[in-house]
């Protein structure tokens, strides 16, 4: 397809070669000369191409025959659908392969909804082994309607449904041959599926699993399941554990309170019990924020934030964390006592080594208020040594269009009087409309 695109595009620019096209395809045609026939503008010469491919039996005639099956010329298209009917007679599962990437690529066109068709029902109702081809296919498209076709018409065992859902690099191929298989395990009662997948490294696999087993009884996979590092599966192991009348919080309760246990609590506990807890447990939390794992901090943040007792004066320092993670969790927890932190202080972040410091400062600092925010970004934009220029630059400019006509409060006469020297300061950098604009709104 970018071949095709590449090809439609330079013969605007190049059409020098275009005629170097016509005059091969009027003797004998290398396949070269066929392969840019069939892509050009040239509605006869793209006839032509498709009647000389039709006869070459080539892994590359294929594609180029399903792109021309889409083709809006009736004399291109027509030709090229008959030889891939054929084509898909004789050869059902070959032919496919190639035939499948293309199609379905361009199966939303006007006339590509033939082919698109076409192979589907073949999924549904040709040979097994065009199932297989399918799922086996190199191009991700083609493997996620080889699947799905597959499943819907009940032409794939369990056995390759888990393989897909372990180890199929596409996550979303992974996900629905998950359900499928558990479904699958589900009508036949075999839980062994569902504990296989408890191996998988994907996140939406394991928690199907988990959700699987728990649904049918099987609630220790769900308990095991309680300090997951995703949260996803922490959900769904939660919502097991307590419909069998468990208590997921008192768990992550218990593992924080125990003091006989000198090793640190991992990252996932701070964060379930942060999902699941109450205010009262914060003090549980608190301490944690000086866990040595940057996961393990950024966690005991962003758990102290859902139970909405973020400590202002010990999360502050944070924002300055050497690990971004940590950082943004911590700027986030802090926006809404943005006006309540040291102004100086957040400025001076502005000037750290570290992007992620100068991020957090900077979304602090613009949360506090319109003024202080524009305050802001107008020294930002005046300092040419600033890294943070371009995104001041682009944080003036969204204000001024999403903004700035709802910006009722107008600065005192002192904050007038340091907008002015500021936007003087900038008015290189920031252009005659924005200065006009920035003096207008403001009244300045």
């Amino acid at each position: 397809m970018t071949l095709a695109d590449s090809a439609r595009s330079h013969q605007w620019t190049r059409p020098d070669w275009l005629d170097e096209v016509g005059r091969q395809m009027r003797d004998r045609p290398t396949l070269a000369a066929l392969v840019l026939a069939s892509l050009g503008r040239d509605g006869h010469q793209r006839q032509a191409a498709v009647e000389h491919l039709v006869g070459l039996d080539q892994p590359l005639t294929s594609p180029l025959l399903a792109l021309r099956a889409a083709d809006w010329v009736p004399q291109v298209r027509d030709p090229a659908r008959a030889a891939c009917e054929r084509r898909l007679s004789e050869r059902p599962a070959e032919v496919f392969t190639a035939l499948a990437p293309v199609a379905f690529a361009v199966g939303s066109r006007q006339a590509g909804a033939w082919l698109a068709d076409a192979l589907r029902g073949c999924l549904r109702d040709g040979p097994p082994d065009v199932v297989a081809a399918a799922t086996a296919s190199a191009d991700v498209r083609t493997r996620r309607i080889g699947w799905r076709e597959g499943v819907a018409a009940g032409r794939v065992d369990t056995e390759a449904l888990v393989g897909a859902a372990l180890a199929d690099p596409d996550q979303m191929i992974r996900a629905e041959c998950a359900e499928a298989a558990v479904r699958a395990a589900r009508e036949t009662g075999d839980h062994a599926v569902p504990y296989r997948l408890l191996a998988s490294r994907s996140t939406v696999v394991r928690a199907a699993a988990v959700w699987a087993l728990g649904v049918a009884g099987e609630v220790a996979p769900a308990e095991e399941a309680l300090d997951d590092r995703s949260a996803k599966v922490r959900q769904a192991a939660q919502v097991i554990v307590r419909r069998a009348g468990g208590d997921p919080a008192g768990r992550y309760r218990s593992v924080l309170a125990d003091t006989a246990d000198p090793a640190e609590p991992a990252p996932e506990v701070l964060a379930g019990l942060g999902e699941t807890g109450t205010k009262a447990d914060a003090p549980l939390i608190a301490p944690w924020l000086a866990h040595s794992r940057p996961r393990g901090r950024a966690e005991a943040v962003r758990a102290l934030r859902r139970l909405g007792d973020a400590p202002v004066h010990a999360l502050a320092p944070m924002i300055a964390d050497e690990y971004p993670s940590v950082a943004r969790q911590a700027s986030v927890a802090l926006l809404p006592d943005a006006g309540r932190l040291d102004q100086a202080w957040l400025r001076e972040q502005l000037d750290s080594p570290r992007r992620h410091v100068r991020v957090a400062a900077f979304r602090l600092l613009r949360a506090r208020n319109t003024l202080t925010r524009l305050e802001t970004v107008l020294r930002l934009i005046a300092d040419r040594a600033s890294p943070m220029r371009r995104q001041a630059m682009l944080d003036l400019d969204n204000w001024f269009a999403r903004e700035s006509a709802t910006t009722y409060r107008l600065p005192s006469p002192d904050q007038a009087a340091d907008l002015r020297v500021l936007i003087a300061a900038a008015s290189a950098e920031l252009g005659e409309r924005r200065v006009r604009w920035l003096r207008s709104v403001l009244r300045l």
